[in-house]
């Protein structure tokens, strides 16, 4: 297996609203992990949310409706200290129209680039 690199989505656009934003993930091929960044601006008026609790829900599906991994906002934050050992990069900040970042990685084998465990996208 080769370590590659891919872009699934790249610098798209949400919803203003809350709602789903939906990826597709290619059909065959096997994904040790899944980096995800999340970019959101402040309001002229707020700001004093944490991005990791304006996350609902991170769910990755198999064959369009089959669970293969769902998580909360602070359950990806978490997953990622406890697998990295160290808090996901993120940039906070409570001043209005600033926009916050943060980034999460999501193995699906016990690192990136694991040879043994990934996730099978054939099955």
């Amino acid at each position: 297996m080769h370590l590659l690199r891919t872009y699934l989505a790249d610098r798209a656009t949400g919803p203003t609203e809350p709602n789903t934003y939906r990826t597709p993930l290619p059909r065959s091929g096997k994904v040790s992990g899944i980096t995800l960044g999340v970019r959101i601006t402040n309001g002229a008026t707020s700001g004093d949310e944490v991005i990791s609790d304006a996350i609902d829900r991170i769910r990755i599906l198999g064959n369009g409706s089959t669970p293969i991994m769902s998580m909360t906002g602070r359950s990806a934050y978490a997953f990622h200290t406890l697998m990295s050992k160290r808090r996901p990069p993120q940039n906070r900040s409570m001043a209005a129209a600033a926009v916050q970042e943060i980034w999460y990685t999501i193995p699906f084998g016990y690192y990136l680039g694991d040879r043994v465990n990934f996730l099978d996208l054939s099955d």
